[in-house]
């Protein structure tokens, strides 16, 4: 959400703190603000709202509300000029599916210009990165953004008959204001009237009842609807809009009068001759007021803080909450806007969160009593784990999303992604080809992987155990022996008899097993004190990290002969001298020995921190090497 601190100060007679100051403000006590930048004279904070607070945060009252809440601020009353009523014609309205609508305001208003929209209008939406289109339209969108109920505007004189709020029928069709055909089911709630749809509820207005440069009369829209129904109806046309987003994270009812009536005091301050009739104000089901039981010891022992009744009280009133004291009891009645305050450990969290978290003591919690519950599954998953780990095996966590399954994804995130995997074997497949790749810079033989992840089939979610090792070494032949090995271990570990057919190619040796049904047969552990979490590897102490090339390395070998009486530390000396900080690995890979003289034969790895090796380097390189081991007397390059 973008905020324009102009725009913010609008709402205090006193001056706000500089951006830098109010984002800390907010960052401690409300929303984290994930930046702040320059618009003109003007600075714009981008505040992340999340779902749970977004019924009143999505609009620049509501932080004007958290600004004064959090400091010693107080939000100015704005005045509101009332619309004078000197029509008498009041717009048709029927509600055809109240479940879905809870309240529908509608207003008709002649005798407007529509036209250009005034300066300081026309800054106030582009400072947050919005278009100006024309002044009624303008107007809806500053409502919407100045207290975050989402309005629309139609051509009156382009309605044909009364005003319906219905689900949508099958294959009928409209097309948008940004010129897009939607086509639409019962599942779709529509704005219509007697010919056919005139806009998608709650997310986007419809082509045949613009308003436009020759509109001269309006029916005004203040509504709210169904917040599943807008998410679900905006995820299947794929319509993300402001409105949309306000809608389907829920908004009071309460909220459209109030819209109504700013927008209708707006066009009368900005439109001196438009003539307003009485507003059609569809309400059946009020919202009722939520009241919330708490007491000062209950706020303070989950903060685990010592705040004053008193200060408990202010806090709330701060934020507009209503209190009763009555005993040791506060009765607690949020405002009609905070939808998301409905249990006593949300107004535990408004109080914690306005006092201050970093003044609240750090107290480490007691020591639990008792003896905890072991989870089985979990316990015999870090067993397996631990087995795998010692025998040399490293852990991955794969793609549950693959190009192919029993079970297709609605929204797939990718072409590549629209399947739940029915397996693990293809991508231990695909990860043992892709590590290989990359054993000769790590200085590896062999490949060895594991995967412990859920599968989706024709038998439902399983669990499956996927392992898989691949040789370097074109005379190792034991990748199935290994892999018959690690299978009788997970047997022992469940204390049970597991088989799995074990599948060899390219990639190497897999074996998968679905161990889903092993958790239930095997015993009950009974403590976790076998796994022994806080044991340290033998070789951890010696690890060191230094950052990776992010350019591709080149492989080079070289066999030398040479007196077997010379130590073969001396060739290396040679070639690292020689190839410099572009040596990154050299592995003995042969040694054969004859008449006194011994062949060493290296694998050369050369990579460069700061570009591509070509292979004309790596020519001249290699020339350099070879011309400086010859010059040893007795050595020659084979």
């Amino acid at each position: 959400m973008l905020i324009s601190y102009k725009w913010l100060q609008t709402y205090f007679d006193q001056e706000l703190p500089e951006s830098e100051s109010l984002a800390d403000i907010l960052n401690y006590h409300a929303f984290e603000v994930e930046n702040i930048k320059r618009w003109d004279t003007d600075d714009i904070l981008d505040l992340k709202i999340l779902a749970d607070r977004a019924c009143y945060a999505l609009s620049h009252r509501g932080i004007a509300k958290e600004v004064a809440a959090a400091s010693n601020l107080r939000v100015a009353i704005q005045d509101l000029k009332i619309a004078t009523e000197t029509l008498n014609k009041k717009p048709k309205i029927e509600v055809k599916k109240p479940a879905l609508c809870g309240r529908y305001i509608g207003r008709r208003v002649e005798n407007v210009k529509i036209g250009k929209s005034p300066e300081w209008l026309v800054e106030r939406l582009e400072s947050i990165g919005e278009r100006s289109i024309n002044n009624i339209v303008d107007l809806a969108n500053f409502v919407m953004f100045d207290i975050g109920q989402p309005l629309h505007a139609f051509d009156a004189d382009k309605i044909k008959g009364k005003i319906q709020i219905r689900p949508a029928k099958n294959g009928e069709k409209m097309t948008t204001l940004d010129n897009r055909e939607a086509e639409l089911d019962s599942s779709v709630l529509v704005i219509a009237d007697d010919e056919g749809p005139l806009a998608i509820a709650g997310i986007k207005g419809g082509k045949r009842a613009e308003v436009t440069e020759s509109t001269e009369n309006l029916i005004l829209e203040s509504a709210n609807f169904n917040k599943s129904s807008i998410r679900l109806t905006s995820t299947i046309l794929e319509l993300k809009t402001s409105a949309a987003r306000r809608f389907e994270v829920g908004l009071s009812p309460e909220l459209a009068l109030e819209a109504m009536n700013r927008f209708s005091s707006l066009i009368t301050q900005t439109l001196p001759d438009a003539k307003f009739g009485p507003i059609n104000d569809i309400y059946k089901r009020k919202q009722k007021p939520v009241r919330i039981e708490i007491t000062s010891e209950f706020v303070n022992s989950v903060l685990g803080a010592d705040i004053a009744e008193e200060n408990i009280i202010q806090i709330l009133q701060k934020l507009d909450i209503e209190v009763i004291k009555k005993g040791l009891r506060l009765i607690a009645t949020p405002p009609y806007y905070r939808l998301d305050l409905n249990s006593p450990e949300d107004m535990v969290e408004e109080v914690g969160r306005v006092y201050g978290y970093q003044n609240i003591p750090s107290v480490l919690p007691p020591p639990i009593k008792g003896r905890a519950m072991i989870n089985k599954s979990f316990y015999y998953i870090e067993k397996i784990k631990n087995i795998l780990t010692e025998r040399g095996f490293n852990e991955v966590v794969l793609y549950t999303f693959t190009p192919k399954g029993y079970f297709e994804v609605a929204k797939p995130l990718a072409e590549d992604k629209k399947f739940l995997r029915e397996n693990l074997s293809d991508g231990i497949a695909d990860c043992l080809k892709r590590n290989s790749s990359n054993a000769p810079i790590l200085g590896l033989s062999e490949i060895r992987l594991f995967e412990i992840g859920r599968v989706f089939g024709v038998h439902g979610e399983r669990i499956h155990i996927c392992i898989g090792r691949q040789t370097l070494i074109k005379k190792d032949r034991g990748n199935e022996d290994i892999l018959r090995e690690i299978i009788n271990l997970l047997g022992s570990a469940f204390n049970l008899p597991i088989s799995s057919k074990i599948s060899t190619g390219p990639s190497g040796a897999i074996a998968e097993l679905d161990i889903t049904d092993l958790f239930v047969r095997a015993s009950s552990p009974n403590s976790y004190n076998e796994l022994d979490f806080e044991r340290i590897a033998d070789d951890s102490v010696h690890l060191k990290f230094k950052p990776f090339s992010l350019y591709p390395f080149m492989l080079r070998d070289i066999a030398v002969w040479m007196p077997s009486v010379v130590d073969k530390n001396e060739l290396l000396d040679i070639i690292k001298k020689e190839a410099g900080e572009l040596l990154q690995r050299a592995d003995l890979f042969d040694t054969f020995s004859k008449d006194g003289k011994v062949s060493y034969a290296y694998h050369l790895v050369f990579q460069s921190k700061t570009k591509t090796l070509t292979d004309s380097e790596m020519g001249i390189l290699m020339e350099r090497i070879v011309k400086e081991v010859e010059r040893k007397e007795g050595w020659q390059v084979r």
